[in-house]
């Protein structure tokens, strides 16, 4: 999927689009062809990133109170991010919780069901 920023024309495009890979860096704009996936077996890093977010969705799906979900959307709000564009951009409260616990998670504490005040 590409990211595309509109102006005059396209003033920006990341990511892939019809079998191209589109980037930008200090050099400009390229185009080339997208990179083959080359098969490994998963990483210890990997596997740890990917048994943290079961463990947020375990916790999202089944062990977060339905009263939360409207302080995630809240904090989302206030939290500040910026796109791989470099444009302001508004987290939803899944985002948001996934923002705070996958690095609880990756770490081993206990997943917060109540967003940060802060």
């Amino acid at each position: 999927m590409a990211l595309a920023k509109y102006g005059d024309g396209i003033t920006n495009m990341v990511g892939t689009f019809g079998g191209n890979y589109h980037t930008r860096d200090k050099s400009g704009a390229h185009i080339a062809a997208q990179p083959r996936i080359i098969r490994r077996p998963h990483s210890t890093l990997r596997s740890m990133q990917t048994n943290a977010f079961r463990k947020c969705i375990v916790a999202w799906k089944h062990n977060l109170p339905s009263a939360n979900i409207p302080l995630w959307a809240q904090f989302a709000r206030t939290l500040p991010t910026v796109s791989r564009l470099g444009e302001k951009i508004t987290l939803t409260a899944w985002q948001a919780f996934l923002h705070i616990n996958l690095i609880r998670a990756r770490n081993n504490l206990t997943l917060t069901t109540i967003p940060p005040t802060e």
